[in-house]
């Protein structure tokens, strides 16, 4: 969160306050157990009152911490009270209005709820509409005092109601101010093409607001601002950069309330750097590429020359979309039941000519050579065999056996319409399988693969049509 020096020091100031609120709560919390408690909180003869509230009446903002809900709309609160009494909170839809608040734009709702053992209740504030699904937290205007409303409705767990409303007024948001960014100030990111900066504030701004942020010259492609927030999205970013934002003294939100001293915002960028390998945590097929992926934009032409691999093997294609993403897969298959090291050197550039920041090893293993997964296909009337990489196509006929036996073909493609995957093969029988009937089919060791490996054990299931 952004904040001037002045507003730090208030704020440590008001967040003590709700440390020692807080401490009080949970002693008497410990004091309580759901319904149960010392005999003057559930005495029935013993009248609800409140004793105080969180935050106080007549207090002025801005609340740290336990109340506040920052996000995009805006700021909204829930206050607290605590009785001498253990209370009860029944739920009420669709929620009441509460004739008695004032200070709001639109009529509001009260729901309460129960903390720290039932002796001290929370309320949220809502807009109130008896027809919305969703209550929707209710946002306080800058320098305005608000009365809240803890009506006789509420009562204890002994059905006791309050003798009277109680009435808190206070002023959450003396004044315009940001409440949050997004990333957080000081924050290190790994921007992309639509990496946003967002500055939250506590009222509504346009792009007026605009002309009093200044970012850093050369990393910013686009700014907008409406509602509760000015977006600034990133471009032409560096790695290891810092960026900028200053948001001058006197910008102001559509009301013409003023910030009230100048605050300033940093976000650092991150190295180049591999960020993810999809796929490398457990066996691969022999056929089966991994993905690499990187913080930044590659640098296209030190790709091929950055990626070795161990023991040496052919690489067959490298995929670079998007353009911070390489997919590469081997020229001829991995060796079956075999160990890889891939090193991506830090000769591997970004766009901006930054090299990776340090040599990255991905350590996998592979599968053995065999069929392990079979099923009747109802679309092309053929049996599919899949394999775990792939396969010589003049061994197919000889390894493959199905009883009762039916004569029939085996192929890469069961169709003309169908591209071909070599990695499995289909069985076409020469007429339609009975429906009903079981088939027992078996890929013997006589399976090959392109590299010449064999199964080390028969494969065997059973299918029905």
């Amino acid at each position: 969160m952004i904040h001037t020096h002045f507003d730090l020091e208030e704020n440590r100031m008001k967040t003590s306050f709700f440390f020692v609120v807080i401490l009080i709560i949970l002693l008497l919390s410990s004091c309580t157990d759901n319904q149960t408690g010392p005999p003057n909180l559930i005495d029935p003869s013993v009248k609800p009152q409140v004793l105080w509230t969180d935050p106080p009446a007549g207090a002025i903002g801005p609340f740290a911490g336990l109340h506040t809900i920052n996000g995009s709309t805006g700021t909204g609160y829930y206050f607290m009270a605590q009785f001498n009494k253990v209370m009860s909170a029944p739920q009420q839809y669709p929620l009441p209005v509460c004739s008695s608040c004032a200070g709001f734009i639109e009529p509001v709702s009260v729901e309460p709820f129960l903390v720290a053992g039932g002796s001290v209740v929370g309320f949220y504030l809502y807009d109130y509409d008896p027809n919305e699904q969703y209550a929707i937290q209710t946002i306080y205007e800058v320098g305005k005092t608000y009365t809240v409303v803890i009506d006789t409705s509420l009562m204890d767990i002994n059905g006791n109601h309050l003798a009277r409303p109680y009435y808190l007024r206070y002023t959450p948001e003396p004044y315009f101010r940001i409440t949050s960014t997004s990333p957080a100030d000081g924050a290190t990111i790994v921007p992309t093409k639509t990496t946003n900066i967002q500055i939250y504030f506590n009222s509504k701004v346009d792009t007026s607001i605009l002309s009093h942020i200044h970012p850093s010259s050369g990393f910013i492609t686009h700014s907008s601002a409406g509602g509760y927030d000015a977006i600034y999205t990133l471009g032409n970013y560096l790695p290891g950069q810092t960026i900028t934002l200053t948001i001058d003294q006197g910008a102001k939100d559509v009301s013409g309330n003023a910030l009230r001293s100048a605050s300033q915002m940093t976000v650092h960028t991150g190295a180049f750097a591999l960020t993810s390998v999809d796929t490398a945590e457990y066996a691969l097929d022999l056929d089966q590429g991994l993905d690499f992926y990187f913080s930044y934009p590659l640098d296209t032409s030190t790709v091929f020359s950055s990626i070795l691999v161990s023991p040496p093997t052919e690489l067959a294609h490298y995929r670079l979309y998007p353009n911070n993403y390489v997919y590469a897969s081997p020229l001829n298959d991995w060796i079956p039941n075999s160990s890889y090291t891939i090193t991506i050197k830090t000769s591997l550039l970004a766009t901006n000519g930054v090299g990776l920041d340090r040599q990255y090893a991905v350590h996998f293993i592979t599968e053995p050579f065999e069929a392990d997964y079979a099923e009747y296909e109802n679309y092309s009337s053929s049996i599919e065999i899949l394999c775990t990489g792939r396969i010589d196509s003049t061994s197919m006929q000889a390894a493959f056996s199905i009883s009762p036996n039916v004569p029939g073909r085996t192929t890469f493609s069961p169709s003309s319409d169908f591209y071909p995957s070599y990695d499995r093969f289909w069985f076409v029988p020469d007429t339609a399988l009975t429906s009903g009937m079981t088939y027992r089919i078996t890929v013997s060791t006589a399976l090959k693969s392109i590299g010449g490996y064999h199964p080390t054990s028969t494969y065997s299931t059973q299918i029905f049509p």
